[in-house]
Formats: C-alpha cells, sequence, structure tokens
C-alpha cells in the first residue's frame, strides 16, 4: 500500500510534472490552502507537503491550524522552500516533521518524503541547532548538560522524550510502554515545561543536540 501525500499548492506545469514523478511511489493528492483549510481529511499518518513558494505567513498558520483541528496525526513537511527564507518561527511553533529546499533533486525528495512516513524527521541539522539555540537563548537552557537528560525528569518522562524523538505518535507510545493517552499527553505536558520547549519538533531537535557525538 503506497503512503499518501498531499502538496498544498495551486496548479501549474511544474507541479503536474512532479506529481507524475511521485504517484510512482506515493498516493500523491494536489490541494489548494483554500480546500485544506475547509476539508476534514480523515486519513491517519499522510504527509502533508507546503508549498512555500506560494503561501503567505498568514496563510501557511491558517493551514497548519486547520490540519491539526481536523485531522489525525497530521504530517506536515515544508517544500519549494527558499534557502534564506524566513522559516524559522514555524520550528518554534508547531511540529514540523521535514523541510525540502527548492533546489532539493527529486531522489532527496523521495528519500524524505519515505523517512517522514516511516516516523523519522527529515530536518536539515542546521535548522535543528537554530531551533535549539533560539531557545536556549530564550529559555537560558544553556545551563543544562549538553550530554544528558535532565535529572528533574522523572524515568518515565525520559522514556517518553526519547520516544517523541523518534517520531512516535502519543498513541504509539502509549501502546509500547502501557499506558493510556491521556497519561501520555500529561507526561508530554510536564517535560515540556521543565525543559521549557513548546511542541514535538523540538523535543526531537532537544534530544538530538544533548545526544553525545558519534
Amino acid at each position: 500500500m503506497k503512503s499518501v501525500v498531499y502538496l498544498i499548492t495551486e496548479n501549474s506545469f511544474q507541479i503536474t510534472l512532479l506529481e507524475n514523478s511521485l504517484q510512482k511511489h506515493f498516493d500523491f493528492i494536489t490541494i489548494s490552502p483554500e480546500e485544506i483549510i475547509s476539508t476534514r481529511i480523515i486519513s491517519h499518518r499522510s504527509l502533508f507537503l507546503m508549498d512555500m513558494s506560494i503561501l503567505s505567513k498568514n496563510c501557511i498558520n491558517d493551514v497548519i491550524t486547520s490540519l491539526i483541528n481536523n485531522t489525525p496525526n497530521p504530517r506536515i513537511a515544508l517544500f519549494n522552500t527558499e534557502r534564506d527564507q524566513c522559516i524559522q518561527f514555524l520550528f518554534e511553533q508547531y511540529d514540523i516533521r521535514g523541510l525540502f529546499y527548492k533546489d532539493d533533486s527529486l531522489s532527496h525528495l523521495i528519500k524524505g518524503i519515505q523517512f517522514i512516513h516511516n516516523g523519522d524527521y527529515w530536518i536539515p541539522r542546521k535548522t535543528l541547532a537554530n531551533v535549539i539555540n533560539k531557545m536556549r537563548l530564550s529559555h537560558k537552557t544553556d545551563k543544562q548538560s549538553q550530554n544528558s537528560i535532565p535529572d528533574e525528569l522523572t524515568p518515565r518522562e525520559k522514556e517518553i522524550l526519547i520516544l517523541v524523538s523518534t517520531g512516535a505518535t502519543n498513541t504509539e507510545i502509549a501502546r509500547r510502554i502501557f499506558l493510556s493517552e491521556n497519561t501520555v499527553k500529561t507526561h508530554l505536558s510536564n517535560l515540556y515545561k521543565k525543559l521549557e520547549i513548546k511542541n514535538r519538533t523540538q523535543a526531537s531537535a532537544w534530544v538530538k543536540y544533548h545526544s553525545p557525538s558519534p
């Protein structure tokens, strides 16, 4: 069964060519920003690629808010992004799973989509580092050890933090460690406060940044 990929964009010749190429690997659906805002998509574990070349900042926020409210566990990635485009605010506010630049090759895009569908993140290390550096400046997390999870986290919170960093959803975490989803959400809320982070993207970035270098 192919993975479902929604590309949030406007129709164009280039998009049609891309769609024809990606349909060999995924169930690929092109949908406009207006449609995504007004439609409830009942599709678990779908990936939503947001075309950053055609979306305004306000529209981006509207689309992401709509996806979070209307779609179970949406996996959101930024597509067609300029390398100097201001996107930092998105990683600070939302759980963004992937980032694809306008000059990325088709093979790079396909590989990244497959990674995200497998529960991982596809975000350049530099972008993750920028997220963490902003967090450190804002919340003074530089006082924490760079090579260990803070002692103030409980063993269960540490376990959940590591699972979140692998891309696991609340449902998957609950099944794996035999807790209810509500209990998982409570642990997440507590560890977010202790680490002074806001979402799963920042949690994943925190773990990767504080892990010992190989």
